[in-house]
C-alpha cells in the first residue's frame, strides 16, 4: 500500500561505473487527507513485507538480510547480473543524489569525471 522505491547513489547521481551496485530505498509514502493512517511501518515491517513480496519474484534472489542495522538492508541480485542494496524508510540520502545529478547535468562529463575521482 503506497509503496514506493527510489534508486538513489553513485548509480542515480551519474557518478557510477561498471560494475556498481544499485543503492535504493523502498518507503511508504503518505497519503494526504489520511490523518488515520498517520504511523508510518518501521523500517524492519516493511523489509519483511518485501521479502515476502521478492520470494515470489524469480527475477530477484535475497542474497543477505541485514536485519540488525538501524536501517535494515537487503543484498538482492537482479536477473543475476545487478547486486541492489535495498534499505528501508531510508529516505534521506534523496535529496544529495538529486543534487549531485543536476551537477553532472549543469558541468557534464568534467564534473561526471571529478565525482567519481573524489568517490
Amino acid at each position: 500500500k503506497n509503496l514506493r522505491v527510489r534508486p538513489f547513489g553513485s548509480i542515480a547521481n551519474g557518478f557510477g561505473r561498471r560494475g556498481s551496485d544499485l543503492d535504493a530505498t523502498c518507503f511508504q509514502e503518505k497519503m494526504e487527507g489520511n490523518p488515520s493512517d498517520g504511523l508510518d511501518p518501521s523500517a524492519h515491517d516493511l523489509l519483511e513485507r518485501v521479502v515476502k513480496l521478492l520470494e515470489e519474484h524469480t527475477d530477484f534472489t535475497i542474497v543477505e538480510e541485514v536485519k540488525g542495522a538501524r536501517i535494515p538492508i537487503l543484498k538482492l541480485k537482479f536477473k543475476a547480473i545487478v547486486d541492489v542494496d535495498l534499505s528501508f524508510q531510508n529516505t534521506e540520502p534523496l535529496p544529495n543524489t538529486q543534487l549531485l545529478r543536476a551537477y553532472v547535468a549543469l558541468g557534464g562529463l568534467r564534473v561526471r569525471d571529478l565525482g567519481v575521482l573524489v568517490k
